[in-house]
């Protein structure tokens, strides 16, 4: 409810980053708190999921894919 709260409230844009929401939310609910986020689009958001379904129902303009390599570097690949 906090972070709705933030997201509805704020008129001043906003970076909001949401860690795993499919953790803490039924799969349906994630896909509706997709549904508000797009509705507010002000704001950045960085939501980080291992979740497909929560990928898809973002329909971000941006979706970037972070990968360690052999050697434990980061890598970022721009989807």
């Amino acid at each position: 409810m906090a972070m709705l709260y933030v997201i509805i409230q704020s008129d001043e844009p906003k970076v909001i980053i949401i860690d795993e929401p499919n953790s803490f939310l039924h799969p349906s609910a994630s896909r509706k708190l997709m549904e508000i986020i797009k509705q507010y689009d002000h704001h950045q958001y960085i939501i980080s999921t291992h979740s497909p379904e929560l990928i898809t129902s973002a329909e971000a303009d941006n979706i970037l894919l972070l990968t360690l390599n052999e050697e434990g570097q980061t890598q970022i690949k721009k989807n």
